[in-house]
C-alpha cells in the first residue's frame, strides 16, 4: 500500500515487487459440451502461465448449447441470404416493369417506340435500345436464376439443423454460406 510506481515498469521493477507476466492461452476446449474456467496460473519452465479447467457440461446443457449454435447458424444463413434479396427486391416493381417492356419490345422484333423503362436505362447507359433490351432480359434472368439458388441454399438450413454431429453441422453451414457468397457475386 505505501508503494507508488512510475507510469512506465519495467518487467524488472515488476518483478522485484512480486508482479509477474503471465502467458495468456486458449483453452481447448468443445464449448457445445464443456466449458472453460480460468485457474490460476502455472510457472511452465521460467513463465507463468494462464491455466484453464475444462468441465464436461451436463447432457441437458450440451443439448441446449447443440441446439443453440445450430439455430445460429440457421439464423446466418437466412441473413446472408436476406441481403442478398435487399439488394434487388427494394427495386423489384421497377425491374419487373423493365422486364416487361424489354419482352414485349423484343417480342415486337425491336420495332417501334422504345418502351419508357428500356429507354430510361438505355439512354444515360448510353446504348442501343436494341442492346439495352438484351441486356435487362439478360439480367432478370440472371436475378431470376440467383433467387432460386438462395431459396434452394436457404432451405439447406435444416441440413444444419438436423445434423447428426457437431462437426457435421459446422460443415454444412460453411458450405451453404460459401454457396450464398458465391451467388451474391454474380448478383449485380
Amino acid at each position: 500500500p505505501l508503494v507508488s510506481l512510475p507510469s512506465s515498469l519495467a518487467d524488472g521493477m515488476l518483478a522485484s515487487i512480486g508482479v509477474l507476466p503471465v502467458e495468456q492461452t486458449t483453452p481447448a476446449y468443445n464449448p457445445i459440451t464443456q466449458s472453460a474456467t480460468e485457474v490460476p496460473p502455472a510457472l511452465v519452465g521460467s513463465k507463468w502461465v494462464q491455466q484453464w479447467q475444462i468441465t464436461d457440461l451436463s447432457p441437458e446443457q450440451a443439448a441446449a448449447n447443440r441446439a443453440a449454435t445450430r439455430a445460429a447458424a440457421a439464423l446466418q444463413i437466412d441473413e446472408a441470404v436476406a441481403a442478398i434479396y435487399g439488394r434487388f427486391t427494394r427495386f423489384q416493381l421497377e425491374y419487373t416493369e423493365r422486364e416487361s417492356q424489354a419482352q414485349s419490345y423484343k417480342d415486337a422484333g425491336y420495332t417501334g417506340e422504345v418502351p419508357p423503362r428500356v429507354a430510361e436505362f438505355a439512354t444515360p447507359a448510353g446504348m442501343p435500345a436494341q442492346a439495352a433490351t438484351d441486356l435487362i432480359l439478360a439480367q432478370a434472368a440472371n436475378l431470376r436464376g440467383a433467387q432460386g439458388s438462395l431459396s434452394a441454399l436457404r432451405m439447406r438450413k435444416y441440413e444444419v439443423l438436423r445434423a447428426a454431429t457437431d462437426a457435421q453441422a459446422q460443415a454444412v453451414a460453411a458450405e451453404i454460406l460459401a454457396g450464398v457468397a458465391a451467388v451474391g457475386a454474380n448478383v449485380s
